[in-house]
């Protein structure tokens, strides 16, 4: 073989070469998407979400003017002034870009983990990439007392109660293995489940009614008593939750008015009688009557008689008879009270003075008589 053959060789050789060469593909990008931060997280229906993506070029090759789409759907809309469509320029190989965007939650979603789609192309390319990112969303249920119920409504010291209780959950989320403890005092008291009601699964927007038996200790006052009501429950996310809630039971008290002494005040022509309220409330506005064999005597009054207290009436002297002591008051709910009370009276008269010298010098005169009688009986003897 010749030397201008061999030439000939090498130059069809290099000319197949540099064609093969000019035919194959330049070195191709390769584009992924990424969630790298959502905040909140998760995010409750209602709220504003904040999502950072980013763009990753893991290619051999540069990407040129890359267009980003964000595609939303429901439960989620784009914040006004957030852009769907950017441009990102150029991004080399093993390079990568971040963005975020503002999400609005639709306030009626359910929990869950909704899929947003991002599309990435090239300019003028009419061919799309699809990546997916997840957000989450999750509700939190808040429960309150929407209503209470006691039957009976007014309360005495000493009573049960049926305590009726409306628990709403006005949250997001759902509430589960929803329980109520009601607190053991002095003054209240849980009956039979111990203070413990289990109220079940709450879903958001939804009422229970539950009811338990209270007891009122005889040692009540007329007060508002705020039992504090612990409501334990567990989220969507099985995370236990713990709040209190306080409620308002009105104890009214009562009233028990009790004669307790009766006494002759006779340097100044009156009878006294005393009177004790023996109950847990006070005694308003107290008119005391007291008749006497059948006739009314006389009228006190007296603005009040607390609880524990005792006061006096007073009313002309009677020494002997008997009759009723009348009280009319208004109680704890300004309702209109009546007391009858039996009263016999027997009180006798001290003697005077004058009457007992009076007693003392006939007793004189008759043993001076004796005395005398007695002298002269024995001189003739």
């Amino acid at each position: 073989m010749g030397r201008k053959s061999l030439i000939c060789i090498f130059l069809a050789f290099l000319l197949i070469t540099v064609n093969a060469a000019a035919q194959a593909p330049s070195p191709a990008p390769k584009i992924d998407i990424i969630l790298i931060n959502q905040t909140p997280y998760p995010v409750q229906p209602g709220d504003v979400v904040t999502i950072e993506i980013e763009i990753q070029n893991n290619g051999y090759g540069a990407s040129e003017n890359l267009i980003v789409e964000i595609n939303l759907s429901s439960p989620f809309i784009l914040l006004p002034g957030e852009q769907q469509t950017k441009n990102f320029g150029i991004i080399g190989p093993s390079d990568s870009v971040k963005t975020s965007y503002n999400i609005q939650v639709d306030s009626e979603a359910i929990s869950n983990n909704y899929k947003i789609k991002i599309y990435s192309r090239q300019i003028g390319s009419i061919v799309s990439q699809l990546d997916e990112v997840s957000i989450k969303v999750q509700g939190e249920p808040k429960l309150i007392i929407e209503n209470v119920t006691l039957d009976p409504e007014k309360l005495n010291p000493g009573d049960v109660a049926e305590l009726g209780l409306k628990i709403k959950n006005v949250g997001t989320g759902k509430a589960n293995n929803v329980e109520i403890e009601f607190p053991n005092n002095t003054y209240l008291k849980p009956l039979l489940s111990m203070g413990e009601i289990f109220a079940g699964d709450i879903e958001p927007g939804e009422s229970k009614n539950i009811k338990m038996q209270i007891s009122i200790a005889s040692s009540a006052g007329e007060e508002t008593y705020t039992p504090a009501l612990t409501i334990r429950y567990k989220d969507e996310s099985n995370t236990l939750k713990t709040e209190t809630k306080t409620i308002g039971i009105p104890v009214s008290g009562s009233v028990q008015l009790e004669v307790i002494k009766k006494e002759a005040l006779f340097n100044r022509n009156i009878l006294r009688i005393e009177v004790a309220n023996k109950g847990t409330a006070e005694a308003k506005a107290v008119e005391a009557k007291l008749i006497m064999d059948g006739k009314m005597l006389d009228i006190d009054y007296i603005s009040q008689i607390k609880e524990n207290k005792k006061t006096t009436f007073d009313f002309p002297l009677v020494l002997k008879g008997s009759g009723q002591l009348v009280l009319n008051y208004m109680g704890p709910g300004i309702e209109k009270n009546q007391v009858t009370k039996d009263i016999v009276l027997d009180f006798k008269a001290p003697q005077t003075a004058d009457g007992t010298a009076m007693g003392t010098g006939a007793i004189v005169i008759i043993v001076i008589i004796i005395f005398l009688w007695w002298r002269k009986k024995k001189k003739k003897a």
